[in-house]
């Protein structure tokens, strides 16, 4: 709301449309292509989309803008998601799917209550420009260790 100003009822407005996005992914393309693509490239898809995201947000100056970083972000984490947790059912012995899963889905809950914390720390000391840059850096860090999947 800094940035650009939004109102409450603008931010809700936001999140309804990532929501949206995600639901539409989720449920329309992830859906007809399970199975026909590889976990990896699905998880490759996403967390590109989702670097993609953070450069044009980095680079945002205005709604317009902010509202296309928005759709490669929502994307990329609709596309994520269940690539990632696919790829640990698949790395997993038949014994150990239920516990790895489990251990994935819970350090992904832990990963979004200290993100946001994290993140508004370096955003309130450093500025948005660089919190994005170092979202960008992890995220690079992150699809050089898919590839080697």
């Amino acid at each position: 709301s800094e940035f650009l100003k939004f109102s409450p009822r603008e931010i809700g407005y936001s999140f309804v449309y990532i929501g949206s996005i995600v639901i539409l992914i989720q449920g329309g393309v992830i859906r007809r292509i399970s199975g026909k693509v590889s976990e990896k490239k699905i998880s490759l898809l996403g967390a590109g989309l989702i670097l993609i995201g953070y450069f044009t947000l980095s680079n945002s100056y205005n709604t317009y803008l902010t509202f296309i970083a928005l759709t490669f972000l929502s994307a990329g984490s609709a596309f994520l998601n269940p690539g990632l947790s696919s790829l640990t059912s698949l790395f997993s012995s038949k014994m150990d799917q239920g516990k790895n899963i489990g251990l994935f889905r819970s350090f992904g809950a832990l990963a979004r209550a200290l993100a946001p914390i994290s993140y508004a720390v370096i955003y309130f000391s450093h500025g948005p420009n660089f919190t994005f840059t170092v979202s960008g850096i992890i995220g690079i860090i992150f699809i050089s260790i898919l590839f080697k999947l």
